[in-house]
């Protein structure tokens, strides 16, 4: 008895170490990755080998190669939902690349978006009650062609089925149904009712302000994203059954605060109104960006927010803080939009200043 619990404990133990090891190695790669040296991450995957891939370390493995070469993260993602058949992460994975091959592909197109759409559904099969999947199939269903399996009803169906899991994203899945279907108004009117019922509610004033902007409503999406900026963050940590999916959405609200700011500012630049306001709320965004505590990846630079606070100062007729803040921006070369912006604000000081 004593040497099989010996024996046992023994066992136990190289587990736990292992796990631990796992867990760092793990980590390790992860910020590889962050830094964006996929080909590290490849290397020190490959070295690893797929036969001891947990469903994370196949994400990363898919993630890396997905920015290097399709082919290979196309073999890697059939052989993460071999690896993995119940897993529903693995087929969102694997969907995503057919999605990419399909775009890359003239001749191969329609059978990478049957591929696509096969694994959308089979994640949502997996994980019927979980938000991200419907949404994904949802919007295969709103982007693809008809004759690649898109399909608005389709969409819409989805939408409801968010709807009954979940409300509020229910009305922001509908209102983008809508809106692919040419009915901005609906849209609008949707997320506006949706709205009466949840005033504070974060995610519905950030899609209605993004609907004002796209309908060239631009007062409207100003004082939307106004009162979004004002908006009390709303998650409780009580309505989440993991800590995960507590701070991934609290997480979604903190960042769509801060973009709001940005997105004032730069809809009061374009459109050449509520100067005043979309200064104070640039202003905000350079302010607040650098104490995030949360993922600002998706989010504009600190340089673009400078280049677009300089053209408020601009157009307010501010030229020396405008002529000031401009210098002070560090272009980046590969950006072609912001190349442009940037060459043009550049005349209008230099004449200005004439």
């Amino acid at each position: 008895m004593f040497k099989y619990n010996h024996l046992k404990l023994v066992v136990l133990l190289s587990v736990a170490i292992c796990s631990k090891a796992f867990t760092a190695e793990l980590s390790a790669i992860e910020t590889l990755y962050k830094s964006g040296e996929y080909k590290l991450v490849s290397k020190n995957l490959k070295e690893l080998g797929t036969k001891n891939f947990t469903p994370e370390h196949f994400t990363l493995y898919i993630n890396a190669l997905r920015r290097m070469d399709l082919d290979d993260a196309e073999d890697a993602a059939e052989l993460a939902i071999k690896a993995y058949p119940e897993n529903a992460d693995m087929y969102l994975s694997h969907a995503g690349i057919m999605g990419d091959q399909a775009q890359d592909s003239v001749f191969s197109a329609l059978g990478y978006a049957k591929k696509a759409l096969n694994s959308l559904k089979k994640a949502v099969e997996l994980k019927p009650d979980q938000i991200k999947y419907r949404n994904a199939l949802m919007s295969f269903y709103i982007a693809a062609p008809s004759i690649a399996g898109g399909d608005i009803e389709l969409a819409m169906i989805e939408a409801n089925a968010i709807k009954k899991i979940d409300s509020t994203a229910g009305i922001a899945a509908s209102a983008r149904v809508y809106s692919a279907d040419d009915k901005p108004d609906k849209a609008i009117a949707i997320l506006n009712e949706g709205i009466k019922e949840q005033p504070n509610s974060i995610s519905l004033h950030a899609n209605l302000a993004s609907f004002y902007n796209m309908t060239e409503d631009f007062s409207l999406a100003i004082t939307t994203y106004k009162k979004l900026g004002n908006l009390p963050i709303s998650v409780d940590s009580e309505d989440f059954s993991n800590n995960e999916d507590y701070i991934n959405a609290l997480h979604s609200e903190q960042l769509l605060i801060l973009g709001s700011y940005y997105q004032l500012g730069r809809i009061a630049l374009a459109s050449n109104t509520n100067l005043q306001d979309g200064i104070d709320s640039m202003n905000r965004y350079i302010e607040l960006y650098p104490q995030a505590d949360f993922p600002i990846n998706n989010l504009p630079s600190l340089d673009w927010a400078k280049l677009r606070l300089a053209g408020l100062y601009f157009e307010n007729k501010q030229f020396s803080k405008a002529d000031k803040l401009f210098n002070a921006v560090e272009l980046n070369k590969e950006n072609k939009q912001m190349k442009q912006v940037h060459k043009a604000l550049g005349k209008a000081l230099k004449k200005q200043n004439k």
